[in-house]
């Protein structure tokens, strides 16, 4: 995943000797890309002002390179994909799974177990930094338990946030009494990371040869594109994680952050933005093994997506989502914090560890602070016994 953020005022997108070229008022040119030589997989544009002309158009789409807009809120206004594949008997079998009630019930299942799952996943990485948080498990025998264990991950969720002093009552609330027009820091955060997840899972969707506007737990009455958000429910976790990593990060995330609107409403300011998806875009780098190979999450996502093509063309007996577990790579968890609190001057002396040193790490443990422990200190605790 390597998207070309487009958050400037005033912004120009044209074509110039073949080349893409994008342009600001305030920065002149900002990228110019070479015909067939492109490091960008998409264009997100994150401003309301600027223009794109038909040859840039016709230029994204001869690269195959989607495009989406998001608005203020981070909802997503609208996208540009490349010629959707024609594929008639998947989408005669889409249809007839979902005038099937038994078989409807079993996609939807097999959707939400999954998005159980790794909200089980994320709670157990959350509980090694943050004590608080508990490792729950979330049983799902119903479609219907899908809003209960919402509640149950989110309620655990918000102890990592309020931990953090980012105020935080779940997506719907009194105070926040809409997950569109987030009131709340993480909720603003929240919405935008979806509409980036949408956006991804609707140009899979298109490259399936799925219909986006037949659905298997979403409403297809309601929604205009269920297939997408049914999907967008495996990975929902990633953007979870993506803005916890923010908002532990530095410099911290304060509503100078972000313009607050007559609504009371949060909008992202673009640095702001940024910030955000350059962490999904990391986290969907990430390298895992999966079936036998190295792939990033990413990869992981398309395979779902043809997973559920494969099952509905009868070229699988079973539906299955079996995306790896994200493992959080960070070396201030809590055996490490248990490690440190435990250490006696004799321990520390064996160690050779400073005295001064231990001394501000055990304050930061005591104070329920995260310091990151580095180089040398981190190789002489890990040789403790």
């Amino acid at each position: 995943m390597n998207p070309l953020v487009v958050s400037d005022f005033g912004v120009r997108m044209s074509v110039s000797h073949a080349s893409l070229c994008l342009e600001s008022k305030a920065r002149g040119e900002i990228a110019r890309i070479e015909p067939r030589q492109s490091q960008y997989d998409s264009v997100v544009f994150l401003t309301h002002s600027g223009t794109i002309s038909l040859d840039a158009l016709r230029w994204l789409a001869r690269h195959k390179i989607p495009v989406s807009v998001l608005d203020w809120r981070g909802r997503l206004q609208t996208s540009m994909t490349h010629s959707q594949v024609n594929h008639g008997a998947l989408r005669l079998r889409q249809y007839q799974a979902h005038l099937d009630a038994a078989k409807r019930r079993e996609i939807g299942l097999a959707l939400i177990r999954e998005k159980a799952r790794q909200s089980e996943n994320v709670l157990g990485e959350l509980s090694r930094f943050y004590p608080s948080v508990r490792a729950l498990r979330l049983p799902i025998k119903t479609l219907d338990d899908e809003g209960n264990a919402a509640l149950a991950y989110f309620g655990e969720v918000a102890k990592v946030f309020k931990s953090l002093g980012y105020p935080f009552n779940g997506r719907r609330n009194e105070a926040d009494s809409s997950n569109v027009k987030a009131a709340s820091i993480v909720n603003a955060l929240l919405n935008y990371g979806y509409s980036l997840l949408e956006a991804i899972i609707r140009r899979e969707v298109n490259a399936a040869g799925l219909d986006a506007s037949i659905g298997f737990v979403h409403s297809t009455f309601h929604t205009s594109e269920p297939l997408v958000f049914d999907i967008q429910e495996l990975f929902r976790w990633l953007i979870d994680l993506s803005v916890v990593q923010l908002l532990e990060s530095k410099p911290k995330i304060t509503e100078s952050d972000f313009h607050r609107n007559e609504d009371f409403s949060l909008k992202l300011e673009p640095e702001t933005a940024k910030r955000l998806v350059d962490i999904i875009k990391g986290n969907f780098n990430t390298i895992t093994p999966y079936r036998g190979r190295p792939q990033t999450f990413e990869s992981v996502l398309v395979a779902q997506v043809r997973e559920l093509a494969f099952f509905l063309l009868v070229k699988r007996a079973r539906l299955e989502f079996d995306s790896p577990s994200f493992r959080v790579r960070r070396n201030d968890d809590a055996e490490l914090r248990q490690l440190i609190a435990g250490l006696t001057p004799e321990k520390r002396k064996a160690l050779g560890l400073n005295k001064s040193t231990v001394h501000y790490l055990k304050k930061a443990v005591e104070r329920g602070e995260k310091r990151r422990v580095y180089g040398k200190v981190l190789a002489k605790l890990s040789k403790s016994p």
